[in-house]
């Protein structure tokens, strides 16, 4: 079943309110579609590639609601397309942190980071896309978003 739970839509079990799963599109899914009123046709964007585009970063909404994306890409661009791990995993960090102290130490949303480097000079194609994830329960809070970013302008001096 479908409810609001103040902050967003989540599909939930039948009979409770966890675990939700917050979802706008579920791609390809007709039946998602038909029964639970998300989307099953993708949103596409085209970007052409140019030298100054360092990285692609495909992250879970636990990064995107606790940072900008000028800072995230900020956080891997302290690292080379050799340390794509380091840099995924600093980023994930950043997040929970913040998810942490946003919520008292009580949760965290899913945290998943994907990194892949362009135009890398590198031997190893490996080095040059990463993933790293976080698991955590879902979250009961909608003002933990404010005090996530606290967390942050107290960081930041």
């Amino acid at each position: 079943r479908v409810v609001f739970d103040g902050y967003c839509h989540r599909v939930v079990k039948k009979h409770g309110m966890a675990p939700g799963l917050a979802v706008s599109r579920s791609l390809g899914d007709t039946m998602a579609h038909d029964v639970c009123g998300v989307s099953d046709v993708p949103e596409v964007l085209e970007k052409a590639v140019t030298s100054q585009d360092r990285a692609v970063l495909v992250c879970s909404d636990g990064i995107w609601e606790v940072m900008s994306p000028e800072e995230a890409a900020d956080i891997v661009g302290e690292f080379g397309p050799d340390q794509a791990m380091q840099a995924a995993r600093k980023l994930a960090d950043k997040a929970v942190d913040r998810w942490l102290c946003g919520t008292n130490g009580q949760m965290t949303d899913d945290v998943t980071v994907v990194l892949a480097w362009l135009h890398a000079c590198t031997s190893s194609p490996r080095s040059r896309t990463e993933t790293c994830s976080t698991g955590a329960p879902s979250i009961d809070s909608t003002d933990y978003c404010d005090r996530a970013r606290a967390c942050t302008e107290d960081s930041m001096g």
